[in-house]
């Protein structure tokens, strides 16, 4: 791969067709729209119009990124000196273009590359970067995961101390390195014996939310991203079509934080009596009403008699109001938030994207509901291999510390309806058929202008 100078860059979408597998260019993976990539010092792509950040197409390509960079006034920050040291760029160059992605992670040249570089005194910032992959390495590459066994808690201290000492925004750590300090912290968590609750690591966001709101779990499985919530310090309702068995860990949850329901998600609800089909194989966490979509379909499946509800009855029947909700229930999304038009809607909401044929149809839905911004976010990170035995699989951080797999976190990592192109689902869609990546479409009402 040619290596292009200059320090930073800032990238947007996903540079995986770089995979030696792949041998696709530079300027190939730029022409079919799977990068949109800019540097301070000089236009490295060849095709502005199709790859320049949306900031700078109205605009002569060189000076619009010279002058609206967006670390240009943070990138003589001192957890930034020394990140332009030609070791560090190749080093973050690499990190940049793989997002954090499980399959490179693993990767034995880039975990060696990690591990040299945490060593150096230089980029503070970039530390940090070096030991989240160090840390997330030896979760995801048993290639890895030998030689790292004694290097694990040092990596995750100086992944968290660096972050505090850096005192960056999240939108600063994304431009930098891809990902945000929210997102390594979530990560980080993950690997708890029992993840997020109590963590000995994390200290979460200092986005505040009304103690008397709620969030509703639609679809909460194996509680990864209950036990994200209750980590929060928000009072959950965790609804599941599989029958919830007790947890240790519960004993834990102060009375009153958490509510088990154990419901089939319907389009009409009404507590009828409706078959399930269990997952016995694999993960062993989805269930479906529809038999031909619970993965392990060609094995044999548990059938059970559940109780039906409709999403608009949780929310009616939940006597708190709800900062957040998310959905995730094969093959019966859609119903759940058509029924929704009834209640009072959630600020913040998620639920797993669709096909692109049918993403269409879902915002049309949402918006009427009065969801007009949107984030399509990535999955993969935020399920690896974490936990031996039972698998605490989550959907990552919500609101506005989601972030948008092409605009990135916070206020202008959100989208309009008429964002959600075809050209960006076809992103979407190559990450999907290449890496088995997925996506959540988070939405909310709030208005907001994105920074040009």
């Amino acid at each position: 791969m040619e290596r292009y100078p200059g320090y930073p860059i800032a990238l947007w979408g996903n540079a995986s067709c770089f995979h030696k597998e792949k041998a696709l260019s530079f300027d190939s993976c730029c022409a079919t729209g799977h990068l949109r990539l800019y540097d301070t010092l000089f236009a490295e792509c060849r095709h502005p119009w199709r790859c320049g950040p949306r900031s700078c197409r109205a605009a002569e390509f060189k000076p619009c990124c010279r002058d609206n960079h967006p670390l240009r006034t943070v990138r003589s920050h001192r957890c930034l000196q020394g990140c332009e040291n030609k070791k560090w760029q190749e080093f973050l160059r690499v990190f940049r273009l793989t997002r954090g992605c499980v399959h490179c992670m693993g990767r034995v040249d880039m975990v060696e590359m990690a591990r040299t570089m945490i060593g150096y005194q230089q980029c503070a910032a970039g530390k940090a970067v070096a030991a989240f992959n160090v840390v997330v390495a030896l979760a995801v590459s048993t290639v890895a995961a030998f030689p790292l066994q004694s290097y694990a808690l040092e990596a995750a201290s100086l992944l968290l101390q660096q972050i505090s000492s850096c005192k960056l925004s999240s939108s600063d750590w994304w431009h930098f390195s891809g990902i945000t300090d929210v997102q390594m912290q979530y990560v980080l968590a993950q690997m708890e014996p029992v993840p997020f609750l109590q963590s000995s690591f994390v200290r979460f966001s200092t986005e505040k939310f009304d103690r008397n709101s709620s969030i509703i779990d639609v679809g909460a499985g194996g509680f990864g991203d209950t036990l994200y919530f209750l980590a929060q310090e928000m009072r959950v309702l965790a609804v599941d079509a599989r029958p919830f068995l007790p947890q240790p860990w519960m004993k834990r949850v102060p009375r009153g934080r958490l509510e088990l329901l154990p419901r089939a998600v319907t389009a009409e609800g009404g507590g009828q009596m409706v078959p399930v089909f269990l997952d016995l194989h694999g993960q062993g966490l989805m269930s479906s009403l529809n038999a031909s979509l619970v993965p392990g379909a060609q094995h044999q499946l548990e059938r059970v008699m559940v109780r039906s509800i409709s999403c608009s009855e949780i929310v009616e029947s939940w006597r708190h109001p709800v900062l957040y909700m998310k959905v995730d229930v094969e093959g019966h999304d859609l119903d759940c938030v058509s029924s929704l038009a009834k209640v009072s809607r959630p600020r913040f909401f998620s639920i797993e994207l669709p096909t692109a044929e049918e993403v269409a149809e879902l915002v049309d839905a949402l918006g009427r509901l009065g969801y007009t911004r949107f984030k399509i976010v990535r999955q993969r990170l935020y399920n690896l291999r974490l936990v031996k035995g039972q698998r605490y699989a989550a959907s990552g951080p919500f609101g506005h510390q989601a972030v948008d797999f092409l605009l990135g976190p916070g206020q202008q990592g959100w989208r309009s309806a008429t964002e959600i192109t075809m050209e960006v689902l076809w992103m979407a869609t190559w990450e999907r058929r290449r890496f088995l990546e997925w996506f959540d479409l988070h939405a909310t009402g709030e208005s907001g202008e994105r920074p040009s």
